[in-house]
């Protein structure tokens, strides 16, 4: 099993290099989000490693490098547990307030996403409903580093 585990991350981990790199102002799909929709540690435990690649690809170009969203929760955790600075998301951190402006359709911003992966399936900007889930469970587990 774990022999399997390791085979099936050298997989991915080949797919993710050998395919474009996955920030693109168009918010199109990439092997980042096939990672980031399979990868945990070898625990189960959700990361800010596993949902890393979401935030990365999803969220560029504000919200990377030197982007102009605030925070820089596509490149590093360190943002993640300060305070958010919206009343939308007053008394959540800024990684908990990621999912609540994902549901509500106002991130990615500009991109025409509702927040219903269900309606903004055909939309690659969006985010789908395993990647929602996903940052979910890393919210929900406290969101670890």
């Amino acid at each position: 099993m774990r022999r399997s585990l390791h085979l099936a991350s050298l997989l991915l981990l080949t797919l993710a290099l050998a395919l474009p790199a996955g920030c693109d102002d168009g918010g199109g799909g990439t092997t980042a989000d096939v990672v980031a929709d399979t990868a945990s540690d070898t625990s189960g435990a959700v990361t800010y490693a596993t949902v890393k690649p979401i935030y990365a690809s999803k969220c560029s170009p504000c919200h990377t490098g030197s982007g102009f969203g605030g925070h820089n929760i596509g490149d590093n955790f360190a943002s993640a547990d300060k305070p958010a600075s919206i009343s939308k998301c007053a008394g959540l951190t800024k990684a908990e307030c990621t999912i609540v402006r994902i549901k509500a359709g106002d991130m990615p911003q500009g991109r025409g996403c509702t927040g219903d992966p269900s309606l903004d399936v055909d939309n690659t900007a969006c985010l789908t409903q395993a990647q929602q889930d996903l940052i979910q469970t890393w919210i929900d587990a406290g969101t670890p580093e």
